[in-house]
């Protein structure tokens, strides 16, 4: 999994989870697809006023992908 991928892809929101967790599916520039978790609640980590939109470019949410990679907390789904 390469960063450069990913962000070159799309991302679309799948849910958000009750206590404040937006589900991204992402998909990388050779169809390989990614589940992202980000706690939209941690107001220290997300800020005030985000928005969070249904299709979004990955380059958006690179920081949250970048974190995910660096925990092992991305899942690769295909």
């Amino acid at each position: 999994m390469e960063l450069k991928d990913i962000i070159k892809g799309t991302a679309e929101l799948n849910c958000v989870v009750a206590g404040g967790v937006a589900e991204y599916i992402l998909t990388d520039i050779n169809g390989h697809t990614y589940q992202l978790q980000i706690n939209i609640a941690d107001k220290h980590d997300v800020g005030d006023t985000a928005t969070f939109m249904a299709h979004e470019k990955p380059l958006y949410l690179m920081r949250w992908i970048r974190k995910a990679i660096d925990n092992n907390e991305l899942i690769q789904l295909s």
